[in-house]
């Protein structure tokens, strides 16, 4: 089996071996002796991992609305990053076309995807906290995504206030967004960044 003590050992002669080569010209065989004591006594950790459960995630949305709550937000917006696997264990990506995972003050969480990638988003919904019926607003080619999303907060009775949006949203959909609020004479104002402290670890 190749352990993390042989992975250490190996890593260094191949290192020093490699200089040497460099230095004289000419192959060098990988250096042998004995491991370090503090090398020697490492244990494996895989044992201690554990995955993040469902209601985990669950709680660090219930933390968000009670500081969503203090900031006056009426919704936050989180696309591409680490931030939805933090709350809901999906990679949203960072393509050309609006993805979201919607947090609002009202109700529960949900889903902006284009209309073709539906069945996909279902799939990494699966055996998520959101898995069981997930709502998932899908959006048309020739739809637009921020009305989408608008729509479904005044579908939880959400029609001011203020959207916060994930400080690392491309800039074209934090736009998107407030144009939208506009269009659909929602009094919404965008707010590009995060209810502060979220609460990770």
């Amino acid at each position: 089996m190749f352990s993390r003590r042989t992975f250490i050992r190996a890593a260094a002669g191949t290192t020093f071996a490699s200089a040497l080569e460099a230095q004289r010209g000419q192959p060098a065989a990988p250096l042998t002796g004995p491991v370090p004591p503090s090398i020697a006594a490492l244990q494996p950790m895989t044992g201690l991992a554990k995955p993040f459960t469902g209601q985990e995630r669950e709680a660090r949305v219930e933390k968000s609305l009670r500081l969503m709550a203090q900031e006056k937000m009426v919704a936050i917006v989180l696309m591409g990053g680490a931030t939805p696997q933090y709350f809901a264990n999906v990679n949203l990506g960072g393509g050309e076309r609006l993805w979201a995972f919607v947090i609002p003050s009202k109700s529960s969480p949900f889903f902006v995807t284009p209309a073709f990638e539906e069945d996909r988003a279902r799939e990494m919904l699966a055996g998520t906290a959101y898995g069981k019926d997930p709502d998932i607003r899908v959006w048309q080619e020739d739809e637009s995504p921020y009305l989408k999303l608008i729509e479904a907060l005044k579908g939880r009775g959400i029609t001011s206030g203020r959207i916060g949006v994930e400080e690392s949203v491309k800039f074209v959909f934090a736009d998107g967004i407030e144009h939208a609020c506009l269009q659909s004479s929602q009094r919404h104002a965008c707010d590009r960044r995060l209810p502060h402290d979220q609460g990770r670890a």
